[in-house]
């Protein structure tokens, strides 16, 4: 994929199961895959409200708003700019 339509971002998750430490978390349910609510913007689309937000970038998003796409073995998160709560600076 090398274009993204409208107000979306493509990002690589981060996983939820171990901390930037690298602790990683029991879960209360194991068979569930918790999901991610940070990440990395790998897409930006090409009327992104956010102007300033680019590939590289890390977010915060709406855990449930995040709508799974795979692509190549890989597997992204489809995010709208509305449910973006805020990124982390360099």
């Amino acid at each position: 994929m090398e274009t993204l339509l409208g107000n979306k971002v493509l990002v690589k998750g981060d996983d939820p199961t171990i901390t930037e430490s690298g602790i990683l978390l029991s879960m209360p349910n194991p068979t569930e895959k918790p999901r991610p609510e940070t990440g990395v913007i790998v897409l930006v689309g090409t009327k992104l409200e956010y102007d300033f937000l680019k590939v590289g970038d890390r977010i915060h998003f709406n855990k449930m708003a995040a709508k799974e796409f795979h692509n190549e073995g890989e597997d992204y998160l489809m995010i709208s700019g509305s449910d973006i709560n805020g990124y982390f600076q360099k």
